[in-house]
């Protein structure tokens, strides 16, 4: 091409830029790069807020979380603190309501078991009268002495307490008194003590006595000598009190108390024992038996024919 122009104007040729065009660019991109970085460092901020900003609510979000679960575990507690009261509550009412129904049931002071319990704790061995007291008399009374059985009696039966075939106070402590001259060792132990369907006390008892010469004499009079009797009926009567005298027996019984509750005192007590059963071992015969109780002055149940 001629260097002319169209024009006829004579065009610089072209060729490399000079510095000052070259300086006018570094300035144009320096600008361009300080444009730019404003815009970057802002999105930074804006990103670093967002995330501060949803860390926050995920923060918030977790403690509201938190709070609803203790808030829920809280009211469990209170509920099942609630159910716990209300039954203990119906407990202490159910208690409440036994208390009312054996205090109604069980006088104040006095209880028909203190009572049976006390009588065997102290006739366990009987009656222990003075040594001048009469050792063979049946029917001679007791005389009025200040004594703890006695006032026991007293103050826990009523006065027309029915003992076996007899009635009073009097009449039970001189039972005690005739069985504690007649036999020797005697012996009540208490085994149970339980309430039947009618509401009455029954104690099972074992009772221990040893059968003497004096026993013989004065329970079973028809076993001494006697020169009216004949031969025969002597050597029966000799080897029935041969067999007896001396021995130890057990016999095991009961005895029924019968407990007003308006009086706070006992009405009836009822005892026997098996005395057949050991005698029978020793006698070995039932015809041997039947000579011996039948001018006994005790029955083969343990009982006084009179007193």
């Amino acid at each position: 091409m001629s260097p002319l122009s169209t024009g006829g104007k004579l065009q610089p040729p072209k060729g490399p830029p000079s510095s000052k065009t070259a300086a006018r660019d570094d300035e144009g991109a320096q600008c361009n790069a300080r444009a730019v970085e404003p815009t970057t460092r802002n999105e930074r901020h804006v990103a670093m807020a967002e995330l501060a900003a949803a860390e926050q609510m995920r923060l918030r979000d977790l403690r509201r979380m938190r709070q609803i679960r203790y808030r829920k575990k809280k009211e469990n507690y209170m509920h099942r603190l609630e159910d716990e009261t209300r039954q203990l509550r119906g407990e202490i009412e159910q208690l409440e309501q036994r208390r009312r129904s054996v205090s109604a049931a069980v006088p104040a002071g006095e209880s028909a078991w203190s009572v049976a319990a006390e009588y065997f704790r102290l006739f366990q061995y009987g009656v222990r009268e003075p040594a001048s007291a009469s050792t063979s008399a049946l029917s001679s009374p007791v005389e009025p002495q200040p004594s703890v059985q006695l006032d026991f009696l007293r103050s826990s039966m009523t006065p027309d307490v029915v003992f076996n075939t007899e009635r009073g106070v009097e009449a039970m402590l001189r039972t005690w008194s005739c069985i504690s001259r007649w036999f020797a060792g005697v012996k009540m132990e208490l085994e149970r003590l339980d309430k039947d369907a009618s509401g009455s006390l029954v104690a099972t008892t074992i009772t221990t006595v040893t059968i003497t010469e004096h026993t013989l004499r004065v329970v079973f009079p028809h076993l001494s000598p006697s020169d009216g009797r004949s031969r025969s009926a002597g050597n029966a009567a000799s080897f029935l009190a041969g067999r007896l005298v001396g021995q130890t027996i057990a016999m095991r019984g009961f005895t029924r108390f019968e407990w007003d509750g308006a009086y706070c005192r006992m009405t009836s007590v009822l005892s026997q024992s098996d005395m057949l059963t050991p005698i029978l071992r020793l006698v070995d015969s039932l015809e041997g038996v039947s000579c011996l109780f039948e001018g006994a002055l005790i029955t083969p149940d343990f009982r006084l024919k009179s007193v």
